[in-house]
């Protein structure tokens, strides 16, 4: 681990290459009756981290549902392999821009939809407002650590973890 101190926008790039690297994000979001519910999706439209991240959904998704009524997300992402983690929590915004699909579609979604044209797509942008990323050490490191810590009290040194606020 270095001992350099980072600005800003050196901790939003890595945050970002980290979520680049994870792909697949949980949105978690607050349903008509006011619980927190969450599902998967496809993180799309990621080619340099500007604040926004967008995905594509389904208008009669219940994700997209509870978006119209509460745009407030969070979204994790998780690399289960490296112990690296991501927290971006933000506001959705439901918006229609066919150019803007035709950048991020593949035929991934011809799974899902038909084609681009299809009625029921959603694009979903969410605002980034903030972000919290963990990088771990390596497991051989985080064992020693842990065993460290049991011999001498101490707390063990887990790896990296920043929080910061965008607006």
């Amino acid at each position: 681990m270095s001992d350099k101190v980072l600005s800003n926008q050196e901790h939003i790039e890595r945050a970002a290459k980290l979520i680049e690297d994870i792909q697949f994000a949980m949105i978690s979001s607050v349903d008509s009756d006011g619980k927190l519910t969450s599902c998967p999706m496809t993180t799309q439209g990621f080619e340099e981290f500007s604040g926004s991240i967008w995905f594509i959904g389904s208008k009669s998704s219940g994700l997209v549902h509870s978006l119209k009524l509460n745009p407030a997300v969070n979204l994790s992402y998780s690399d289960n392999s490296s112990k690296n983690y991501v927290s971006v929590s933000g506001s959705a915004a439901l918006v229609e821009d066919a150019q803007k699909l035709e950048q991020m579609w593949s035929p991934f979604y011809q799974a899902y939809f038909d084609s681009p044209a299809d009625p029921d797509i959603q694009l979903i942008q969410i605002t980034a407002h903030s972000l919290e990323y963990w990088i771990s050490n390596n497991v051989f490191v985080n064992i020693y650590e842990m065993g460290k810590a049991l011999a001498t009290g101490d707390k063990a040194d887990l790896g990296e973890r920043h929080k910061i606020d965008l607006v």
